[in-house]
């Protein structure tokens, strides 16, 4: 029987116990002879001190979360042999010796299970017929024989032929065994192919519901332009024909109404023309009653073309970012698969480890590009704001051939279509697999690949820049050193480096807007990073504070003779300097 934890000791008992195995201890000390392996470094005592045994039975215990052996007076070989490594250990002690192991034993045995010098029977023999062992006298039934035939395969020579000899008596049952394995084998790898068919399964099923609701949404909006367009024209007939005049000008109000709310703008205002050209006229009221309240239920659907061309976007937008997701997890799956037949029945090898951990770091790589999409801003919007730096690289004489520019962290790469367009010679590097796919459809001379391990495999002096767009606020401080270091290392004399990251001087920017990409680790102040690269080598270190093409607000104070100015306008520069200053920076350093 198996008890989990420690229970609640009864000191009387435990008392009453202690006492009758000193007596019994006492009463066999003189009838001991048999000399076995000593369980610890030093004898045990002959005098025995109850409360160093009480002591030691309460202070060491079993750990909390271990399975402990109930102690009875039989027990059979296999009740210690379905424990393992320091559970087995710990459990032969409390089961033979009634105690918990002591540091020196637990040890011993401990290490020569794990390296082979000990098996598992010579263990529960050397405790059960040792001085200590044979006090309690616990019968463990089939032990002494299998003890014995263990003892008898370490006789030099004798051992060897006995060993010998029971390997091939128990050949038929290795075979046996190893068929099972093979066979077990082969079942967890169908079990797995077939729970990764499952999931490739959901996945399709999944986008297929996909495709299947835009479709509809399609179809919804192309109904919708249709009872539009069918409105447009049934009133562009009635217009001709003669109408009420009090009548028409009310329709007429209404249409000017649904205009400054809804409605296609150019399209419906050349129909509000046509109205009121028709003003003398006159015509049927009531179909022209009901053909409005059809323009109006149409309008209040949204169907106006602005609209409609929004919809669509969001809607490529949504199956684009899909199509994404599903090919980056189809690719993810079919590594796994690769993975898992190359393992299987062979032991994992230490590249396949490394491959699947390396494949567990690209996990999110679709999901932090629909992010970049959504939040970034558009690829126009970052061109423009990466323009400022292209008078820098060229004053470096930095973006030939030999002197190439290296944007680590490159993204979307923006700033590397920006450098292309301005003749100049650039590469870009990152992580994420699914960005890089995406500039090299570009025409981009983008990779794969970490930074410092990258900047490692160059050569000294081989580059003319390197830059990093809203990378640094992403790396540990100890790596970012290393970071300046490689870099001040590949810089040509002249080289330039150029790092941008978001401005905690702003404290909008420090206390939220940093924090809403969940990969930023800690806003980097401006004068720290300029410190640090001083320190790392680096010289005329400058910052940049930048705001062009940033939404940027700022605020105006006072004129000097306006009432209040004097006091108000403080305030408005603390606001300024602390509220409306440049949301991001760059560090601008030079190799000497």
């Amino acid at each position: 029987m198996i008890e989990n934890t420690n229970p609640e000791i009864d000191v009387e008992v435990l008392m009453q116990r202690i006492r009758a195995e000193v007596a019994l201890r006492k009463a066999r000390s003189q009838s001991v002879t048999l000399d076995t392996p000593k369980i610890t470094k030093t004898a045990i005592p002959t005098d025995i001190n109850v409360n160093n045994i009480i002591e030691r039975i309460t202070l060491s215990k079993l750990p909390e979360t271990a399975v402990r052996l109930k102690q009875k007076e039989r027990y059979t070989v296999t009740d210690f042999l379905n424990f393992h490594d320091e559970d087995f250990v710990r459990n032969a002690f409390h089961g033979i010796l009634r105690r918990d192991a002591d540091a020196g034993g637990l040890m011993h045995y401990l290490t020569s299970l794990r390296n082979g010098s000990l098996s598992k029977l010579e263990i529960l023999g050397r405790l059960r017929y040792s001085r200590e062992g044979r006090i309690y006298n616990v019968h463990i039934s089939g032990l002494l024989s299998r003890f014995a035939i263990k003892t008898a395969y370490r006789i030099p020579v004798l051992g060897y032929i006995l060993s010998l000899a029971n390997f091939f008596i128990r050949l038929p049952v290795f075979i046996n065994n190893w068929q099972r394995f093979e066979a077990f084998v082969n079942q967890q790898e169908r079990d797995q192919r077939a729970q990764m068919n499952r999931v490739i399964t959901q996945i399709e099923d999944s986008f297929q519901i996909v495709q299947q609701r835009s479709a509809e949404r399609f179809r919804a909006i192309d109904d919708n332009l249709v009872k539009a367009n069918a409105g447009v024209d049934d009133i562009r007939r009635l217009v001709s024909k003669k109408t009420d005049v009090v009548e028409f000008r009310a329709l007429s109000a209404q249409l000017a109404e649904s205009l400054a709310q809804k409605a296609d703008g150019t399209q419906l205002t050349e129909l509000a023309a046509q109205l009121a050209e028709g003003l003398a006229q006159k015509a049927d009221g009531t179909q022209l009653t009901e053909l409005a309240a059809q323009l109006a239920e149409d309008l209040a659907q949204k169907t106006d073309g602005t609209q409609i061309l929004g919809e669509l976007s969001e809607i490529r937008q949504e199956i684009l970012g899909n199509k994404l997701n599903i090919l980056d997890q189809q690719r993810r799956l079919a590594l796994l698969l690769e993975e898992a037949r190359k393992r299987l029945p062979a032991p994992i090898t230490q590249n396949q480890i490394e491959a699947i951990v390396a494949e567990e770091d690209h996990l999110l790589d679709a999901l932090y590009v629909s992010f970049e999409d959504n939040f970034r801003g558009t690829r126009e919007d970052i061109k423009k704001r990466s323009e400022i730096y292209v008078p820098i690289v060229r004053e470096a004489q930095a973006g030939t051939k030999v002197a190439s520019i290296l944007d680590i962290g490159c993204g979307r790469g923006e700033w590397l279509e920006v450098l292309g367009e301005n003749g100049l010679v650039a590469k870009g590097i990152d992580l994420n697999r699914i960005m890089v796919a995406q500039c090299q459809e570009l025409n981009l001379d983008v990779s794969e690949a970490e930074a410092i391990t990258y900047l490692r495999s160059l050569k000294s002096n081989s580059l003319g820049a390197v830059t990093g767009i809203h990378i640094i606020e992403h790396i540990p401080f100890r790596r970012l050193v290393v970071l300046f270091d490689e870099v001040l290392r590949v810089l040509k004399p002249g080289g330039v480096v150029i790092f941008e990251t978001p401005n905690p001087e702003n404290i909008i920017v420090g206390a939220c807007n940093f924090y809403f990409d969940p990969t930023h680790l800690n806003p980097l102040p401006p004068l720290m990073v300029q410190f640090l690269a001083e320190a790392r080598g680096f010289v005329r270190v400058g910052i940049k504070r930048l705001s062009t093409n940033r939404n940027h607000r700022s605020l105006v104070t006072l004129n000097a003779d306006e009432s209040c100015a004097e006091k108000i306008n403080p305030i408005i520069q603390i606001a300024q300097d602390s509220f409306f200053c440049a949301p991001d920076y760059a560090i601008v350093a030079y190799k000497s």
